[in-house]
């Protein structure tokens, strides 16, 4: 287990979340037997690993649900142990508004403006593939300008570093 056991104690515990799915219980009450009378599946496989024994009724659905996070709680605690020994404070966080990106969305080429002197500039596809950059401007400053009228239309992530610092933010390219 962990070495500081914080939420696995809290709101990662298995009673709290045993508690939790308890507690919803009565909120969808109505709507699963509504639901189960349309899709009469208690007792089929419908594919899926969680399935496994199949469920007859609510209970045995709620059963089986709480044994899989348990399982995966149990997993994580062997696989992921250890202590965060450097938190982020409030120090250590740059304010959003300190980069700037404009237009969004942009077409032909994207300004970068920072508060600060920008130390790096990458742009990532939605799938984290690095792309090529072409650049407008010989060198950072606190203004950047990138050519991006090679990139195909979509959502990139454009990852900005200042004051040693990384600030990553959403763009779309048209």
């Amino acid at each position: 287990m962990m070495e500081d056991p914080y939420f696995r104690t809290n709101i990662l515990s298995q009673a709290y979340i045993d508690s939790s799915i308890d507690a919803i219980e009565s909120i969808v009450d109505e709507a699963q037997i509504r639901h189960y009378a349309k899709w009469p599946t208690w007792g089929l496989s419908l594919g899926t690993p969680e399935q496994l024994p199949y469920s007859a009724n609510m209970q045995q659905e709620k059963d089986i649900l709480k044994a899989m996070i348990a399982s995966r709680l149990t997993c994580l605690d062997l696989y992921l142990p250890g202590v965060c020994n450097s938190p982020l404070s409030v120090s250590n966080v740059l304010d959003a508004n300190e980069v700037k990106l404009h237009p969004n969305p942009a077409s032909t080429s994207l300004t970068i403006q920072a508060t600060a002197n920008i130390d790096d500039v990458q742009l990532f596809s939605s799938l984290g593939q690095r792309m090529v950059l072409r650049q407008s401007t010989s060198n950072y400053g606190q203004q950047y300008i990138l050519d991006i009228a090679h990139l195909t239309p979509g959502i990139y992530i454009v990852q900005t570093r200042i004051k040693g610092q990384l600030i990553r933010q959403k763009e779309t390219i048209q």
